[in-house]
């Protein structure tokens, strides 16, 4: 708004220029962009990054303006989550992290070669034996449960379908035969066999009960759970 006035004599016009209305600053200052709740959830515990900023662990509810916004969710051994929201109102995302279908999860190193590995069907124990004269028993994870000394060549291994048993076969430093070892989960000596030459191979039956070992005396044994020799046959070769 201009104001005019003039001196007495006319001779010289004056301006007042006031101040314009600030109706309209007071309008667009009190205007905020909204807010929302954004809850997220996996199916295991993930650090949530929000256009790279880090946010916390699962389960976890954060605001974020208005608008689109990259998520990542990250844990260690699994696969990388990366989406792009647009966020219109409160929401609750849910995710599922998968490990990948390749890539190493664990590693153990032994004193010598490894000659045989099994895993129990349900992939939580995994046995193996080395030259290094050992047997291994770990957990899916890679957690070292238990070793046994056996004093001579680890041939084969092998491991009931729960993990609740592991026979091991053994020969070849000695030179005075071979053994059919049979563990518990625990890692307890619950009986041994003792062959003419070394045990090439063992088998388990799923539930446990049953034990077949080839040796290279030219014989296939077969023992109950107990290390009672069912029977054995003679072949007409190294088993």
């Amino acid at each position: 708004m201009v104001s005019r006035w003039f001196k007495q004599d006319k001779s010289k016009e004056y301006q007042k220029v006031e101040p314009k209305s600030d109706r309209v600053n007071r309008k667009t200052s009190g205007f905020q962009i909204p807010k929302y709740k954004l809850k997220i959830e996996t199916n295991v515990p993930a650090d949530v990054f929000i256009d790279e900023m880090y946010k916390g662990t699962t389960p976890l509810t954060v605001e974020v303006i208005k608008g689109k916004h990259v998520i990542r969710l990250r844990r260690k051994r699994f696969k990388t989550i990366e989406k792009v929201i647009d966020v219109r109102r409160d929401e609750t995302l849910n995710f599922n992290l998968e490990l990948p279908k390749y890539g190493l999860l664990w590693s153990y190193k032994t004193g010598l070669w490894v000659r045989s590995v099994a895993i129990s069907s349900d992939g939580k124990y995994v046995v193996a034996g080395s030259d290094d004269k050992k047997v291994y028993f770990f957990d899916k994870s890679g957690k070292l449960l238990w070793s046994y000394d056996t004093g001579d060549w680890v041939r084969s291994v092998a491991i009931s379908s729960d993990g609740e048993y592991v026979v091991v076969g053994t020969g070849y430093i000695l030179y005075v035969g071979g053994i059919v070892y049979f563990f518990d989960r625990s890692g307890k000596l619950l009986w041994s066999y003792r062959t003419a030459d070394e045990v090439e191979s063992v088998a388990i039956s799923s539930d446990g009960e049953y034990v077949v070992a080839g040796s290279k005396d030219y014989k296939v044994y077969f023992f109950d759970r107990s290390g009672k020799l069912l029977w054995s046959y003679r072949t007409a070769d190294e088993v």
